[in-house]
Formats: structure tokens, sequence, C-alpha cells
């Protein structure tokens, strides 16, 4: 076509889009190498989804939090690892030395 800048844009209004067809067409364009891949919208579950490249961002509305600064973390943190949990994020492997600086402050 002799472009130097293509941009493609998928988008639904309240439905959403499939998921397993934004995956497949993400994969498609990330394999194509010099592509530059930003996605912006919401979860099932209503929550704020952002991410490029680069970085990816989940954020989630917390009803009520303790006002206690160490209630309120381990709070989210336990919500964090429920959404691990239920396989709504997916985190990356841990080495072994990892696992073990960070049971010094989460232990089982």
């Amino acid at each position: 076509m002799g472009s130097s800048v293509a941009t493609v844009r998928f988008s639904s209004g309240k439905e959403g889009l499939n998921g397993n067809e934004v995956t497949a067409q993400v994969t498609a364009a990330s394999g194509m190498g010099n592509s530059e891949i930003a996605i912006k919208g919401e979860d099932a579950q209503g929550d704020s989804i952002t991410g490029n490249n680069e970085d990816f961002s989940l954020a989630v509305e917390l009803q009520s939090l303790p006002g206690r600064a160490i209630s309120a973390a381990q709070q989210m943190i336990e919500h964090f690892l429920s959404l691990v949990r239920s396989e709504v994020i997916k985190i990356p492997k841990t080495t072994a030395a990892t696992q073990d600086k960070l049971s010094n402050y989460f232990p089982d």
C-alpha cells in the first residue's frame, strides 16, 4: 500500500468484545514484529483494564476498606490473591529465590 503507518481499531459498545477473539487478534498483531498494541476497556466484572506492549493494568474497585493501613493492605492482597485463584488474572512463575523473599512478608 505504500503506507508507513496503519491503525486497526476494534470496539463494541455495551456488549463488549469476544475475549477469545481479542486474544487471537492481539496474538496475531504481536507476531508481526513492529507493531504497537493498546487495550482499554472493562472486564466481565466491570473492572478497568488498560494495557500496551510494555504494561498491563487491571483496576478493581473495592466497596470499603478498613481505616488501618495494615488491615487495608491485607484486604487488598487477599482480593488480589482471590483474582489469581479464580484465574481472572494470571501472574508469572517466580523463582525459588523470589519466593523465599516473599515468604518473609507473606507467610503461609
